[in-house]
């Protein structure tokens, strides 16, 4: 069984929000509940490093030059696979 959510991290790299992704095929079953809420337990103990927004300024040769660099805010897909196992 695959479960593919759509998750957004904060500025500060925890995540804010876990909800179903249009991005994958997801079968509904009666374990839906629980396939959720072990995925936002996972994802709750996770950090990431937080999205950066750059601004750019073009420099006389051409090249990019970073005159700020902010932490921001990003979503993405994610897909999670359950399948029987040992208890």
């Amino acid at each position: 069984m695959t479960f593919t959510v759509n998750v957004s991290v904060g500025k500060d790299g925890r995540v804010t929000a876990v909800r179903p992704s249009l991005a994958g095929v997801t079968i509904l079953t009666r374990f839906d509940p629980e396939f959720h809420e072990a995925i936002e337990s996972a994802l709750g103990q996770w950090r990431f490093d937080p999205a950066k927004w750059a601004r750019l300024v073009p420099q006389a040769d051409g090249r990019p030059l970073v005159t700020r660099l902010d932490d921001t805010e990003d979503s993405f897909d994610l897909s999670f696979t359950f399948s029987p196992g040992e208890q």
